[in-house]
């Protein structure tokens, strides 16, 4: 989100994930190239949260962001948009009742694992997937030719690898990280 608002202030040049496909943003003035990969959609929620999408239910939405308001319109108009600051904020939102779940790709699972475990929260797959692409300032033409152009040249492995790195962040996984990520529930 953060990306986004400082594309359109003009102080960056691209801005990722942006789950449009490729088009010519009129209202925004920016290109948005052809999806690079495919990402699995994950709802998170309150653990004792029985998710149904065919429910209305309160969607968690960083405020200001209409790339994903309007995906959330076609794909879920029953829902209410709840609109927080920051995702943060919207976690703790939907710790609290304020909001039923938020949609994030599941590359940004890792970097949420303890948030989620502190906040109470379960990750859940959807079964959907979402389109990511390269949103680029319209003043560079050019940029959004090569970006178009990236996908076309690496594997989807490459791709996966560096999103896995980047969306991991700063997390280092502990060992109690590994066990619960890998062992059943007693």
């Amino acid at each position: 989100y953060e990306a986004h608002q400082a594309l359109l202030l003009g102080e960056i040049d691209v801005a990722f994930p942006s789950t449009k496909g490729a088009l010519y943003d009129k209202k925004t003035h920016h290109f948005i190239t052809e999806p690079l990969l495919t990402s699995g959609e994950i709802a998170i929620m309150r653990r004792s949260f029985n998710f149904e999408p065919s429910q209305p239910l309160r969607v968690a939405v960083n405020a200001g962001n209409p790339d994903y308001r309007q995906s959330l319109k076609t794909k879920f108009p029953h829902w209410k948009i709840i609109e927080f600051d920051t995702s943060e904020e919207g976690l703790k939102g939907i710790s609290s009742g304020k909001a039923d779940v938020m949609l994030v790709n599941n590359y940004r699972i890792p970097s949420l694992t303890r948030t989620l475990d502190h906040l109470d929260l379960k990750a859940f797959s959807t079964g959907n997937l979402i389109s990511l692409s390269f949103t680029i300032h319209e003043e560079n033409p050019t940029l959004f030719t090569l970006m178009n152009r990236l996908s076309r040249f690496m594997t989807d492995n490459e791709i996966h690898n560096a999103l896995t790195r980047q969306f991991r962040g700063a997390f280092t996984p502990t060992f109690s990280d590994f066990v619960r990520t890998n062992t059943l529930p007693m």
